[in-house]
């Protein structure tokens, strides 16, 4: 890394002590190991789908993790979660890229153009990080929850009048919610509903089906204080259970916003193209 590194927005992952093990923060392959003053540094090209403006994309940049003490394996393709090395006193990670890429502008707050490379302060390596972008966009609520509706719906052992919906891919969506989530008895759910899941609004009924979006407590208070009903909201989340008698359909929410993931990346996009 030729680049001044002190000029770098680099992001410290403080969530890993020395000693601890660091592992890839996804799939992609080792292109170089580099050590320097008794430390390691990786060099890690990452691909990944994502979704934005309707359509699905693939990203693809480096990421440079700074500061291993020792190191696992050599160069070549690694998988998520695969062992890279132990982290030594002081581990860093930075992104790089040579264009504005959607997903690392949408994931990043810092962000700086040198040497004719973007730099991005590699901000989602956490331990449970969450990303917006692999949730595929929904134009039709009512449409993707007729398509469950409609879908392979697997019996849960001792709980007759409950169904798991078939396989989907988590989507987000928006939508006027006309109340705030309160707390509903829905005996049918027994221990089938996740745990958490304790407030509920209603969306509508499709096919006889009355839809929920579920909220855990604590986001459902949250919500509360910030949502006004019938403002657009942007719901990030996934059909969890389906209940036959009454029939329900419940929608786990896993995030929300009140401003669109296209709309946060212009501003960003905006503001970054300026001080190129």
């Amino acid at each position: 890394m030729n680049t001044n590194a002190a000029a770098l927005p680099l992001h410290p992952l403080r969530h890993l002590k020395s000693g601890d093990q660091v592992v890839a923060p996804g799939s992609g392959m080792i292109t170089a190991i580099e050590f320097d003053e008794g430390q390691y540094r990786i060099t890690f090209k990452e691909e990944r789908q994502y979704f934005i403006e309707g359509e699905a994309r693939q990203g693809e940049w480096e990421i440079l993790i700074d500061g291993l003490s020792s190191v696992s394996g050599g160069l070549g393709a690694v998988s998520a979660g695969s062992p890279l090395g132990r982290a030594g006193p002081s581990l860093t990670a930075v992104a790089r890229s040579l264009i504005l890429d959607p997903w690392l502008v949408r994931h990043s707050t810092r962000t700086r153009y040198l040497d004719g490379l973007w730099w991005f302060a590699a901000e989602w390596i956490t331990e449970q990080p969450f990303d917006p972008l692999s949730y595929r966009q929904s134009g039709t609520f009512f449409n993707e929850a007729a398509a469950v509706i409609e879908g392979e719906m697997p019996q849960i052992p001792g709980s007759p009048e409950s169904r798991v919906p078939r396989a989907s891919q988590p989507t987000r969506v928006m939508l006027a919610l006309p109340d705030l989530p309160t707390q509903r008895d829905l005996p049918g759910a027994g221990s089938s509903l996740q745990p958490g899941i304790e407030r509920f609004v209603s969306v509508g009924m499709i096919g006889g089906f009355e839809l929920l979006l579920g909220f855990d407590k604590s986001d459902a208070d949250q919500f509360g204080e910030l949502y006004v009903p019938g403002d657009p909201v942007y719901i990030y989340g996934e059909p969890v259970l389906i209940l036959l008698e009454p029939q329900i359909l419940i929608t786990r929410v896993d995030h929300y916003t009140f401003v669109s993931d296209e709309q946060i990346i212009q501003d960003r996009l905006d503001q970054l193209e300026s001080t190129r």
